[in-house]
């Protein structure tokens, strides 16, 4: 796996499209292309790449307003890379990206129901349970080593 880390300025049209393929590969509520938000153009975005072919992607949000710690967003491994060891690895590489620019801050993550055991098994701690505004539950984990 090679891993190349980005600022969102600096991300090319073809990658930006082929995380946006990935990220609706998973999230259904994904549906626009590119997936953008407001955090994208502060974040600090990693891809997982095997022969070219973009096979994980996450970024670390900084702190900033909304958010006191860096939080890691938007963790996907392509289908048919899953449990071979590479999530465990993206986030490991988001983490030490994390802990590099802000060693005194706790990580945060978001986890949906169906990941949560996931980010338990890599050293998060559930903090809280929230549901976002279609109803969806998503756990709020921690990680501060």
């Amino acid at each position: 796996m090679k891993w190349i880390w980005h600022q969102y300025h600096d991300l090319e049209d073809s990658q930006l499209k082929d995380i946006s393929e990935l990220r609706k590969s998973f999230f259904e509520a994904d549906n626009q292309d590119p997936v953008m938000d407001e955090y994208d153009e502060m974040s600090f975005h990693l891809s997982g790449l095997i022969d070219s072919e973009l096979v994980a992607y996450g970024r670390v949000i900084p702190p900033h307003g909304d958010f006191i710690n860096p939080y890691l967003s938007r963790i996907i491994v392509a289908e048919k890379f899953r449990k071979k060891g590479f999530g465990k690895a993206l986030i490991n590489e988001l983490s030490k990206k994390s802990q590099a620019l802000f060693s005194n801050k706790i990580i945060k993550v978001s986890s949906l129901a169906s990941t949560l055991s996931f980010y338990k098994k890599h050293n998060f701690i559930e903090d809280k349970k929230v549901i976002d505004e279609v109803g969806v539950e998503h756990f709020i984990l921690l990680k501060n080593d």
